[in-house]
């Protein structure tokens, strides 16, 4: 059996503590001829560790902050809309009023980028 469909019939992770499992099923494997490859991966499915390393799991949190943070951010931006939106009515200068509609459209923008970005963040995450 090797190593590569150990991980594959046990569905864990590539490190070390699991390598030295499967090098421990590995001599049962090979010296008791009633033992499956089944039997191998059911044991080593009790026995591995899929604990995700610390460095994934920083990155996901960091990655789930910057979810919040775009979050708040279209928040921000959806109040400034709302904001601009009145200073337009009240705003006799057309030129005026050319410049806040100008502002409206580049906060929609950006509040388009933003949910763009917390798709892809949670593309990453799944």
């Amino acid at each position: 059996m090797l190593y590569t469909e150990f991980l594959e019939g046990t569905g864990c992770r590539d490190n070390d503590h699991n390598y030295k499992i499967y090098k421990q099923l590995e001599i049962i494997y090979m010296n008791d001829e009633s033992t499956t490859k089944a039997d191998i991966y059911e044991y080593g499915k009790k026995l591995v560790d899929n604990s995700k390393p610390q460095e994934i799991i920083d990155l996901e949190n960091q990655i789930l902050a910057d979810i919040e943070s775009d979050k708040k951010q279209i928040k921000e931006l959806t109040e400034d809309i709302s904001r601009i939106k009145g200073y337009i009515e009240n705003e006799p200068d057309p030129l005026w009023k050319k410049s806040w509609k100008n502002d409206i459209k580049w906060r929609k923008q950006d509040i388009a980028r933003l949910k763009t970005h917390i798709k892809l963040s949670k593309l990453i995450l799944a």
